[in-house]
């Protein structure tokens, strides 16, 4: 199964804004009107709650950055952790 195309964004999931109150990853066309496609509930922390959907909103660009990675660094080293990684987020 593959995951739904970017961009994301973190939104109100209450008012649609973005980046204020109970925070939602929405992606699309129109960013903030959904679709919804993950929840980060503020609990006790909300800075870290924020940082949370920040990095989750950022997967598939940065999904794309690891496959040009992998593509520059093949043959050495560093290829192994980004190709795991790739692997990791494409479940192949």
């Amino acid at each position: 199964m593959s995951y739904t195309r970017g961009p994301w964004e973190v939104c109100d999931m209450e008012t649609g804004e973005k980046k204020d109150g109970e925070l939602g990853i929405a992606a699309g066309n129109d960013l903030c009107d959904g679709p919804w496609i993950a929840y980060a509930e503020p609990m006790s922390d909300y800075p870290q709650c924020q940082a949370n959907a920040r990095l989750i909103a950022a997967a598939p660009d940065l999904l794309e950055a690891l496959k040009i990675a992998y593509s520059a660094l093949r043959g050495t080293g560093h290829a192994n952790a980004i190709r795991a990684a790739i692997k990791r987020a494409e479940d192949t």
